[in-house]
């Protein structure tokens, strides 16, 4: 047999769905637990749950915890505060290289694609590929690719900007796939340009 206590949540919680469906002026409910009142006041938008059980004080136009005094288009519900701060940490990181042998994270703002960390090892900013110090790696300024792979020379603030448009739309891809959607106020994305909008041509400054 079902314990007492779950077999009572049951029935308040199937009570409240066909109150819910009666159309009851005034009506309104707990977001967190089967609790249901009566509020007249449309003034009133706060709703105190009277249930022993959980007593929480919800927003009655959004459902979520009370945020008095923001307004509801103004606060963050504590998943949007996690996914926003998971994106804003990509958007980080795509414009980080880490170094492979000891693990240290850095970035330019200008200068030659030949990086060398402060443990000595040496390795290409553009592809992250360890390379021996040597500049074989790469070819000249004005310089056809040939036997090289890498421009010695790239313009570092297309190339931040194109590894963020890029980091942003498979972000924007996952929470898609999640059916997660940003506020625009607090969507980490916003103004962030597409990637097709940064091509790599202008990146290798060969637009």
């Amino acid at each position: 047999a079902l314990p007492q206590s779950l077999l009572e949540k049951f029935v308040q919680k199937q009570v409240a769905e066909e109150i819910k469906d009666s159309d009851v002026e005034g009506l309104v409910f707990c977001p967190f637990c089967p609790y249901m009142t009566i509020m007249e006041d449309q003034n009133d938008k706060v709703l105190v749950c009277r249930s022993p059980d959980c007593g929480k004080e919800s927003c009655r136009l959004c459902q979520e915890p009370n945020h008095i005094p923001f307004r509801c288009k103004e606060y963050e519900t504590d998943d949007e505060e996690s996914k926003r701060k998971k994106v804003e940490e990509q958007l980080s990181m795509a414009m980080l290289r880490k170094c492979k042998c000891c693990g240290t994270k850095f970035y330019k703002e200008e200068g030659c694609n030949m990086m060398t960390c402060k443990c000595g090892a040496k390795m290409c900013y553009l592809c992250q590929t360890p390379i021996d110090g040597r500049y074989e790696h790469f070819y000249g300024q004005g310089a056809k690719p040939a036997s090289a792979k890498c421009p010695l020379y790239t313009d570092t603030r297309y190339l931040h900007e194109r590894e963020v448009a890029i980091a942003a739309e498979q972000a924007r891809t996952q929470l898609s796939q999640e059916n997660f959607v940003f506020r625009e106020s607090f969507d980490p994305t916003r103004g962030v340009p597409d990637p097709s909008s940064v091509p790599q041509g202008r990146v290798l400054g060969m637009l």
